[in-house]
């Protein structure tokens, strides 16, 4: 997150310090928030709340916008999101 927030590259290959499979976790945690939600077993306040900041800074970052759209068969929460 601290490299999100930053506006610091991300991934090794952008000069960053973080491998692929450590961003597909990261991502991978707003996921099952993602699905939490989904499920009903999370308020729209409780989501605004713990990770309505989260969300604004991921769907606002250029390097992850791009890595979703590189993988467009996952990641469909935070896509949901970032359309909001």
């Amino acid at each position: 997150m601290g490299a999100i927030e930053e506006g610091a590259p991300i991934l090794k290959e952008h000069k960053g310090q973080f491998l692929t499979v450590q961003l597909d976790k990261y991502l991978g945690d707003f996921e099952t928030v993602a699905s939490v939600y989904h499920e009903g077993l999370l308020t729209k306040e409780q989501l605004e709340q713990h990770f309505s900041d989260y969300i604004e800074k991921l769907g606002s970052n250029r390097e992850v916008k791009k890595y979703l759209d590189e993988n467009p068969s996952y990641f469909d929460g935070l896509r949901f999101w970032s359309s909001c």
